[in-house]
């Protein structure tokens, strides 16, 4: 039997925002959601492979190899082609325990920056539904987490073709 997958990204940010004043309380709604759907497959907004795990990292970096370099949940090695989604989320409940995001594999999410700061309790989720991030085998296809001299907890997931 083959293996298929569903993956979906919601992101919902609602709250109030709100102004005391003498005859009343002003206040507008926020909302906003967003929802990439990912069903499976290799085209356009759609993902064949899924990597996540919860990891830590202890006074030194770790690097992650996305082509050939991790396993999924059934022990199958991984080569992303394309990157449609990434998150990492920092556990750190100390604010001044940064997590740097950079790598080769990266620098395809964006010309300009080539390392991304998540402060603890922060988190970093890139999306490229359509044709995704693409990353190559050798050296462009790797992420590097850095969390200086702290131990630190994370969650990553990735899901692409």
């Amino acid at each position: 039997m083959a293996t298929t997958l569903q993956l979906n990204c919601d992101l919902r940010i609602h709250g109030t925002f709100s102004n005391a004043a003498d005859f009343g309380d002003p206040a507008k709604a926020i909302m906003h959601s967003l929802r990439h759907a990912f069903p499976d497959g290799t085209g356009d907004n759609q993902c064949s492979k899924f990597w996540a795990d919860s990891r830590t990292v202890t006074a030194a970096s770790e690097t992650l190899d996305v082509v050939g370099g991790l396993t999924d949940a059934f022990g199958n090695t991984i080569s992303f082609t394309a990157i449609k989604l990434l998150m990492i989320r920092n556990k750190s409940t100390i604010h001044s325990n940064v997590l740097t995001v950079s790598g080769t594999g990266l620098t395809n999410f964006s010309s300009s920056t080539t390392s991304h700061a998540i402060k603890g309790g922060g988190v970093m989720l890139v999306t490229a539904p359509v044709s995704g991030f693409g990353v190559s085998g050798g050296t462009a296809d790797q992420i590097t987490i850095n969390p200086a001299s702290a131990t630190i907890d994370y969650d990553i997931i990735i899901g692409g073709v």
